[in-house]
């Protein structure tokens, strides 16, 4: 069936799905989404937690239309898990999938990266050639680390003179046995984390608290001096999570520096300078094992696209623009976009993905029938912190920075350690995000 040319395509299918729940309606069958019987081109881009989530999703809500998942990589990782096989608590194959068997059913996979999405014609062009021509555009395309933005760091030189980071997935199994090998024999030992414009800002944190308890296991505490700096402002967006956080950090004899960022390292020294976030004075500190997680920004062809924040607090970054509440792109109304790349105030987290999921669904719903975005997503997002080998500090706001939290507050207080927290990080993250989040039921 093919659009009368009186008309655009987008009027057309805005009357193929009007028709449609007609005919639903006639028949006394219920239709939830008022896009259900689209005809419409949907092109997600980027296959991680995101993309899979919100492909999924649309799948099942949107049954008749074409739902294409750019994404390059054959494998996918459970980003989740990460700090975990940093301790050695899960084997590092255990948190790889190939992404063929995660593609949802019906959903056509293009193994390539978009290069650049020409937005007046509607095309997103790979980085292979091809253009793919779509009606709705959803971005999903996680972060770009910036492994050579430190100067004297680069990805092919990580494992080297003590320096790791959980954030490299396919090296994460080197920082486990590094950790191990400082934690035994002793030295200083410096975390870093990005600040909150970072995905997974609460690896940084977990990786330094159990490394300390490991070492505590263990009898050689006293060999250990560890050392905590953060970009961010304060320890956590939740201010009843940062205050507990300064005092775990305080009573374990941890040193927790904010405001301060990574700026470079001489790495055959052992040297990391840092600069104040505030002040931009620098100073060096000198280290045997170094933890860092790298400069994050969304890839480049957002930016170049003109589908990035050209002014704010999300410009630098060249963060995803989008209406906070709606996802929908205020500039152009056929773009939705979800996950790491987004400028949003919220953490990068799986759980933020989990809560924007539904509403990217049921606004891209409304959009191809012609409705307004109605669908609101509220800012919700965790960021956990693992104090220790049993117990995670769960703090989980909105936008408004007060306590959101997914499960009842009695058992997910921001304020305080909880044992049930770590159980589910560490048993059931796997079973969790495999089955339920990448599949669009959480």
């Amino acid at each position: 069936m093919s659009a009368p040319s009186s008309i655009s395509r987008r009027a057309f299918l805005r009357t193929a799905s009007a028709a449609g729940a007609l005919s639903l309606a006639s028949t006394g069958c219920r239709n939830d989404n008022p896009g259900r019987d689209t005809l419409a081109k949907i092109l997600v881009v980027g296959g991680g937690a995101a993309g899979l989530a919100v492909a999924a999703k649309l799948r099942r809500d949107l049954p008749r239309a074409t739902i294409m998942l750019a994404e390059p990589s054959a494998r996918h990782a459970c980003q989740p898990l990460l700090p975990l096989v940093a301790l050695g608590l899960v084997p590092a194959g255990r948190i790889w999938r190939d992404t063929a068997g995660l593609v949802p059913a019906g959903v056509q996979w293009i193994p390539d990266a978009v290069s650049r999405v020409d937005v007046p014609r509607n095309e997103a062009v790979l980085a292979k050639g091809p253009r793919i021509r779509y009606d709705f555009l959803v971005l999903a395309p996680g972060v770009q680390r910036n492994w050579d933005a430190l100067p004297g760091i680069s990805r092919a030189a990580l494992g080297e003179h003590g320096i790791h980071s959980v954030h490299d997935r396919e090296g994460v199994a080197r920082t486990a046995q590094a950790l191990k090998q400082t934690v035994s024999t002793g030295g200083r030992a410096i975390f870093a984390d990005a600040g909150p414009a970072a995905s997974c800002s609460g690896a940084a944190k977990t990786v330094c608290l159990l490394a300390d308890d490991l070492a505590r296991s263990l009898g050689e505490r006293d060999r250990l001096q560890a050392d905590f700096f953060s970009a961010a402002p304060q320890l956590a967006a939740e201010p009843r999570a940062s205050r507990r956080l300064a005092q775990v950090f305080e009573s374990r004899q941890i040193a927790a520096w904010t405001g301060i960022r990574l700026a470079g390292v001489d790495a055959p020294a052992r040297k990391a300078t840092f600069e104040n976030v505030r002040t931009k004075d620098v100073f060096t500190e000198e280290f045997d094992f170094l933890h860092f997680a790298p400069p994050q920004s969304a890839p480049a062809f957002v930016r170049e696209s003109g589908l990035a924040w050209t002014e704010g607090p999300f410009a630098d970054g060249g963060w995803i623009k989008v209406d906070p509440a709606t996802l929908v792109s205020p500039d152009h109304p056929n773009v939705l976009a979800l996950g790491d790349a987004v400028g949003l105030d919220t953490a990068k987290t799986t759980s933020a993905i989990r809560r924007q999921v539904p509403a990217v669904a049921a606004n891209l719903g409304r959009l191809v029938a012609g409705q307004e975005p109605a669908a609101l997503y509220d800012g919700s997002a965790a960021n956990p912190v693992a104090t220790d080998f049993g117990h995670v500090l769960r703090a989980e706001t909105n936008y408004a920075r007060v306590p959101a939290p997914a499960f009842p507050y009695s058992l997910m207080d921001p304020g305080r350690e909880q044992a049930c927290a770590w159980w589910a990080y560490r048993y059931l993250t796997p079973q969790l995000y495999f089955n339920l989040l990448l599949r669009g039921l959480a």
